[in-house]
């Protein structure tokens, strides 16, 4: 940094991991947004925590047709928790706090999806998985053919209109404030956290932060 050899400071690391990982996926998607001309927005994925962000204009439906995989990891995920929050030592007093913390429902996520990781598959051509992929999206999702067939259309239309609504009204230091508020209360405490700016202008104003924060959090990360 600053033309100077350093290392990474792995105590700042490992105790910024869940806002590093939330960074690395807000300027992923903005990339992705950036590149092929969508937005994202937020969706509750479930009550009592926080959004998540999808690309706006997918439908729901196309998106649970695509989350089997997740679904399996989430009802392990939901098994993990309630061991967590009963386990109780040789007293019977309990071991953890009564609310998991997003740092410990990030390592149950992890050892949920190692336990229902599929066995490996033989390699198919990516053309050939594509055109499965269109086939079964259309006769099982529920999703009407013609979205499906012209998906990215009907994304950058949506994306369009979000950034119509919201290009007057983002305040980027506003922004990054509610994002560094939320992923800190989300790190320490573990509850639903109290959305605000970016949440409520559709969820651009996480894209236009992430940018600031990463900048900030590369620099808090490496000592010279």
């Amino acid at each position: 940094m600053n033309g100077k050899w350093g290392s990474v400071h792995t105590t700042a690391l490992y105790e910024n991991t869940i806002a590093a990982s939330a960074l690395y996926s807000e300027l992923v998607a903005a990339e992705v947004c950036e590149a092929l001309g969508l937005a994202t927005e937020p969706r509750t994925a479930a009550p009592g925590r926080r959004p998540v962000m999808e690309i706006a204009g997918v439908p729901h439906e196309l998106i649970r047709w695509t989350a089997r995989r997740s679904d399996q990891i989430a009802a392990c995920l939901d098994e993990l928790e309630h061991e967590y929050v009963t386990a109780v030592d040789d007293d019977g007093e309990p071991l953890f706090l009564p609310v998991v913390s997003e740092r410990a429902r990030a390592k149950m996520n992890q050892i949920a999806a190692r336990k229902t990781r599929p066995p490996k598959q033989k390699n198919q051509p990516l053309a050939q998985l594509r055109a499965w992929w269109k086939a079964s999206a259309i006769l099982t999702s529920k999703v009407a053919a013609d979205v499906i067939t012209s998906l990215l259309e009907h994304a950058r239309a949506a994306a369009a209109a979000i950034r119509a609504r919201v290009a007057a009204v983002v305040d980027v230091a506003l922004a990054a404030v509610d994002v560094t508020a939320t992923v800190f209360v989300m790190n320490e405490v573990g509850g639903a956290p109290v959305t605000g700016g970016a949440s409520a202008i559709g969820g651009q104003a996480v894209c236009f932060a992430g940018a600031w924060g990463a900048s900030q959090a590369a620099s808090n990360l490496v000592s010279g």
